[in-house]
């Protein structure tokens, strides 16, 4: 029990200052130190672990925050993240299609790609074929992926690793795998992988931009499979919310008749002329805005982002909130709340998903949160770096 004790503290030292070197790059040992609130020979040991691991560098004497100019002797030298060498796999997936980036925790994305793919059929064997696939291709790039993260239209349970339901997929309780094995060299890695809803991953996204210090409420609209799908993704205290039976951000308005694949008051039929039509965008947006007035009155966000059509069509939305809701609770909560769109580029959702895994990785280890299907350790990425230049 005492050892167990031993190495959780470890593993939560090694997150915490991780997570502040992200946060405050530049920052000495001391410095760190009296951040964390680690004794100075507990510090020097986890720097040193985390520089021969090729997860932190020193950086010049000229960078380190707070370093005195005119100090006689050697300058403090500050520490700061490999930043480039923490590369993730962010992948949108749909019944026959897939498409993803490679993108860093510095939030550069050094390329993209797309393919065909069975996910319906089979989303286990598809999803371990495409990670195997593209991380391989990057690793002969010279890239470092520690993981993957994958985008499922429809309602997942991230914990447990399981898609409840997908209309998109056609899919019910289909388990997904934890890992996937890529041969490299003389070695086989176990390179993890992670799974969330679209809409989730796009919030985890924004938290990654952000430094994950925002509470933000993301609505996504996506035209897929013959419907408009709308779906929430809640950020918390930098983390997702995802409820009791992980439905959480499972948005139906008012008017909902009953239609499995419509969530509005409209038929998938009427909805599906958003694109061509105004009046029909009007009616959609308005219900929308009216359903989303008693989430952001409880959650009280920092920001409300809109995203895929609801991102292309943003100009309309405000328009409307500002002419015939303005004096709605979430007209006057918009004031006092940033109401912005968020990218709605092609890679949208692929590029949230690398934010979630690199988020996730970043989040400190609690013993009140036992790991499951979403954790990503230290422990499991070390292992990966050690063998990839």
């Amino acid at each position: 029990m005492a050892t167990g004790a031993k190495s959780f503290q470890r593993a939560a030292n090694r997150a915490l200052v991780l997570r502040v070197l992200r946060e405050e790059p530049g920052l000495t040992r001391s410095a760190l130190s009296e951040r964390v609130g680690l004794d100075r020979s507990t510090m020097t040991l986890i720097a040193g672990e985390l520089l021969e691991a090729g997860l932190i560098r020193e950086q010049s004497p000229q960078q380190t925050t707070g370093a005195p100019a005119g100090r006689v002797g050697r300058r403090p030298v500050g520490l700061e993240l490999c930043n480039e060498r923490l590369c993730a796999l962010g992948v949108e997936i749909e019944a026959e299609r897939y498409q993803g980036v490679i993108r860093d925790n510095s939030g550069n994305t050094h390329y993209r790609f797309e393919g065909a793919g069975d996910f319906a059929s089979d989303p286990w064997r598809a999803i371990q074929e495409v990670t195997r696939q593209e991380i391989t291709r990057a690793y002969e790039n010279g890239l470092s992926v520690v993981g993957a993260a994958y985008a499922i239209p429809g309602h997942v349970d991230p914990g447990a690793g399981r898609i409840l339901h997908s209309r998109a997929l056609r899919l019910k309780g289909s388990a997904l795998p934890a890992h996937v094995a890529v041969e490299r060299e003389e070695s086989v890695l176990e390179v993890p992988i992670v799974f969330d809803n679209d809409a989730n991953c796009c919030a985890w996204g924004e938290l990654h931009a952000a430094g994950g210090d925002k509470d933000i409420v993301f609505v996504l609209g996506r035209l897929s499979g013959g419907y408009l799908g709308i779906g929430l993704g809640l950020a918390l205290d930098g983390r997702l919310h995802y409820g009791a039976h992980c439905a959480a951000g499972e948005i139906y308005t008012h008017g909902w008749r009953g239609d499995e694949r419509s969530q509005l008051s409209l038929t998938a039929e009427e909805a599906l002329r958003l694109l061509g039509d105004e009046n029909t965008r009007r009616r959609i947006f308005l219900e929308l805005l009216d359903s989303l007035a008693p989430v952001v009155s409880v959650i009280d966000p920092s920001e409300v982002c809109f995203g895929g059509v609801m991102a292309e069509y943003f100009d309309e939305i405000e328009r409307l909130l500002k002419r015939e809701r303005v004096d709605s609770y979430l007209g006057r909560m918009s004031r006092r709340c940033g109401l912005r769109a968020a990218w709605s580029g092609p890679e949208m959702i692929a590029e949230g998903a690398a934010g979630m895994f690199l988020e996730r990785l970043f989040t400190v280890p609690r013993l009140d949160r036992p790991l499951d299907h979403g954790s990503i350790t230290w422990e499991r990425v070390v292992p990966i770096l050690e063998t990839v230049p």
